[in-house]
């Protein structure tokens, strides 16, 4: 799972967010071991979306709707100018009892990426 960090301007909005965070909840209430680990962060000219992004999509449109806003009526989550400088993370799952494991993976991924804070 990757989540992006959110401003503060974005409490109104959790509401729209948490369809995608709800895997974080549930792999917690079923005790899974889990690490969170930053990979990069938002950038404004890097990561902005296209205004034909959605165009020919065939993924949930209330779904993409509410994320990227599309219709006069929504207001996207996603907005990489309000974002831009906040951590992104990537959230490593395990089984239970294998934190060992979870942390290597993690290992793993903190070489491959090398994020600098």
């Amino acid at each position: 799972m990757i989540l992006s960090g959110l401003p503060p301007s974005y409490a109104s909005r959790l509401s729209i967010l948490l369809t995608g965070s709800i895997f974080t909840v549930l792999f917690s209430m079923v005790d899974s071991t889990v690490g969170v680990l930053p990979i990069t962060k938002v950038n404004k000219s890097l990561d902005a979306l296209p205004d034909d992004f959605l165009e020919g999509s065939t993924g949930s449109k209330i779904l993409e709707g509410r994320t990227y806003g599309s219709a006069p009526k929504w207001v996207g989550a996603y907005d990489a100018e309000e974002m831009d400088g906040l951590p992104v993370g990537v959230q490593v799952v395990g089984k239970p009892w294998e934190e060992e494991n979870v942390l290597g993976m993690m290992g793993i991924l903190e070489g491959l990426v090398g994020y600098d804070q």
